[in-house]
């Protein structure tokens, strides 16, 4: 049994096509199979960081955003029952990784430093229907919706970090704290790989442009 991608069912499908198409989208989307678990590696790494990184991070904050006992992601797929062919939605369980806390806490800090208007997208669905609600929406207009297919899986790192380090530096930053901040972002953004089928297999998504 898996769970839909929408909604609440539960959806009855063969172990065997579960793997297929788990399989089949690890295969079409650049993910590397790895020889070893690269996750000591990785919470070294990400300790290192923190520790050199003392302008974002002070010594007080540092047990908060460092694992005590990291553990491999894991990944599990939910179907997409309102998809042509059914596909999957792959969900990488992050919650023990190297890198958890101190992802959660870039995601608040970052907005410190880099305050973005949200110009041309929205933070949530209240958001939206607020906006709409102003909005005089005329007889010939239409709304159009694009779905961009495995999102997340193609975005580029390395032109992601690049960009967000020339945003950081637009906005008035401090040399040492921009490099610093990017070195957190980097660390965790790099540690993007997850372990299938019972923990023995390991992969990695380091797509790069």
């Amino acid at each position: 049994m898996a769970k839909a991608d929408k909604g609440k069912t539960t959806v009855i499908i063969n172990n065997t096509e579960y793997n297929r198409k788990t399989l089949e989208f690890i295969n079409t989307n650049e993910i590397t199979k790895l020889t070893k678990d690269p996750m000591n590696t990785f919470h070294k790494k990400v300790i290192g960081t923190i520790k050199q990184c003392q302008l974002i991070i002070n010594k007080n904050q540092t047990k908060y955003v460092i694992q005590k006992k990291p553990q491999a992601p894991t990944l599990k797929a939910q179907i997409k029952l309102h998809k042509t062919g059914i596909p999957i939605r792959p969900v990488v369980n992050n919650i023990n990784a190297p890198t958890y806390k101190l992802a959660k806490f870039l995601a608040k800090t970052i907005t410190s430093y880099l305050p973005l208007q949200h110009q041309y997208n929205v933070k949530n669905s209240t958001e939206l229907a607020h906006d709409l609600k102003n909005i005089t929406i005329r007889d010939e207009y239409q709304m159009i919706t694009f779905d961009i297919k495995d999102l997340y899986v193609n975005i580029p790192i390395d032109e992601t970090i690049s960009i967000t380090k020339a945003l950081l530096m637009a906005h008035n930053n401090n040399k040492n704290t921009t490099l610093q901040m990017i070195q957190l972002i980097k660390t965790t953004l790099t540690q993007n790989y997850f372990t299938y089928e019972h923990m023995t297999t390991t992969y990695t998504n380091q797509k790069k442009e």
